[in-house]
């Protein structure tokens, strides 16, 4: 599919531009012969916005002959795990599962296991203690015009502090004599001075960024960039 333009300019409230993305449009393929063609879909309004534009789009979609692949094993990505943490899997054990994907032949060929991407939130749900297992949401994607479904739909895992994992620290020897001296400065020589402390520099304030977002899963849902800069309306 490819949409007569990829932006989308929306007037809401700050809070609701800060929280928005992007904006699903479903499109209904009903309508779409054998060919393919061109269809005029309407620009849905997200809870909170006041207006967006335009107003509808026009979508040009392509039908070509479609193809499946299977992928095994592909890794899955723990995001925000916290700091001093390791995860532990429970399911799938090993963290990964198989996917299959779906698409338009020529989108298939010469697919390859580095061009899908799985990946959990470990912040879903609120945080959790050490230990503690929690099932999280498993996310796939991959390139434009491709679906990707994984075997599952969703992990389990817990986190461990890395001291635990590695198993704590060395033994204290009980023996005094095997305990390491420092050796004595003779008379009249100065210990060496302590080294003066470097200073640190202050981090640098953290700047907003912009991102731009492409269309996702063109496929079946085209997706709208929002306009960040534009000002809320009165």
């Amino acid at each position: 599919m490819t949409p007569s333009q990829e932006e989308a300019l929306v007037s809401a409230p700050q809070d609701v531009l800060d929280s928005l993305d992007a904006i699903e449009v479903p499109v209904d393929l009903s309508a779409i012969g054998e060919e393919g063609g061109t269809i005029e879909v309407d620009i849905p309004l997200p809870e909170g916005v006041e207006a967006v534009q335009p107003e509808t789009i026009e979508v040009e979609v392509e039908v070509g002959e479609g193809g499946t692949a299977t992928f095994s094993n592909i890794p899955i990505n723990i995001e925000n795990v916290p700091e001093g943490r390791t995860v532990q899997w429970e399911s799938p054990a090993d963290g990964a599962v198989n996917v299959s994907v779906e698409g338009t032949a020529d989108s298939v060929d010469g697919l390859n296991a580095g061009d899908i991407s799985l990946s959990a939130d470990w912040q879903e749900g609120g945080s959790t203690e050490a230990g503690a297992a929690k099932t999280l949401t498993l996310q796939a994607s991959g390139p434009d015009n491709i679906e990707v479904s994984p075997d599952s739909s969703e992990v389990t895992l817990s986190t461990v502090e890395n001291n635990e994992e590695s198993g704590g620290g060395a033994e204290e020897s009980e023996n005094p004599n095997d305990a390491e001296t420092e050796p004595e400065t003779p008379e009249g020589e100065p210990s060496d001075p302590a080294s003066p402390e470097e200073p640190q520099s202050e981090p640098s304030p953290e700047h907003r960024r912009k991102k731009k977002i492409q269309w996702k899963n063109l496929r079946k849902n085209p997706i709208l960039q929002k306009n960040r800069m534009t000002a809320p309306m009165e």
